[in-house]
């Protein structure tokens, strides 16, 4: 496997953290939302997406299931 260039690394770097940002508002929105969500919304998905990209990358993802409610419909 090639080593990744000093440039690979910071843009990736920054990429994770920007993505740390965005998980974090989506989670702020989503507990302001008020209502129970459905598994298939697109903010639960987007928030999955978020946090897969961030874990295979090596940063914690500090979301559980836990908080995510669905409705049960």
């Amino acid at each position: 496997m090639a080593k990744k260039s000093d440039f690979e690394k910071g843009y990736l770097e920054g990429q994770l953290d920007s993505a740390e940002s965005e998980l974090y508002m989506l989670c702020r929105i989503k507990e302001q939302m008020g209502k129970e969500l459905n598994e298939d919304d697109a903010i639960i998905a987007r928030i999955r997406e978020i946090e897969d990209f961030l874990r295979k990358n090596g940063r914690d993802a500090d979301t559980s299931e836990d908080d995510i409610v669905y409705d049960e419909d």
